[in-house]
């Protein structure tokens, strides 16, 4: 029987293995993304935990909360609406930039724990969330459904098209 998982905030301890979890997603996806820059993304998880932006999902973690493995992981940043001027009372919002659960530890009520953990976080700051899907799997019906389960509203979709230019990274 697999362990039930359990759910804590990261630190910047932790950011290596996020990052790791995190690239599972990309591994097993057909999103096109590029491929990260690892330092800079270390650098950025480091920084989002520090300022109490990510919530883990763990596995045996038995001795101490800190202990156990990284299986999911959601990250929110705060961003501002595109209409409003930065300044104004109402015109920041909470955006999950990532929000991932490794296949194999995806039943057992994972990923509604990491959104209670947001949705926590989006009425202790009074700022609205918005619960962004960005991956490009056969699974968005059951992620949509989800989402309406948890008090979301559908308000639109996200689409990627590759230029037909190659760029070359400069290093």
């Amino acid at each position: 029987m697999k362990p039930r998982p359990t759910i804590r905030q990261a630190t910047y301890r932790d950011a290596v293995e996020i990052q790791d979890c995190l690239w599972r997603c990309q591994d097993e996806t057909d999103t096109p993304y590029p491929d990260p820059d690892e330092p800079y993304a270390t650098q950025k998880l480091m920084q989002q935990a520090n300022e109490g932006l990510i919530a883990v999902l763990v596995v045996d973690a038995m001795s101490h909360p800190d202990d156990g493995e990284i299986v999911g992981v959601i990250v929110l940043a705060q961003t501002v609406w595109p209409w409003k001027h930065p300044d104004s009372s109402n015109a920041r919002y909470l955006i999950n930039e990532h929000f991932y659960i490794r296949k194999g530890f995806r039943h057992g009520g994972g990923a509604k724990m990491l959104l209670d953990w947001a949705k926590d976080q989006s009425d202790w700051s009074g700022l609205p969330l918005m619960l962004d899907f960005s991956t490009a799997d056969a699974d968005m019906a059951t992620k949509d459904r989800f989402a309406r389960m948890q008090g979301f509203k559908h308000i639109g979709g996200k689409f990627l098209r590759q230029s037909n230019t190659f760029i070359v990274d400069k290093e």
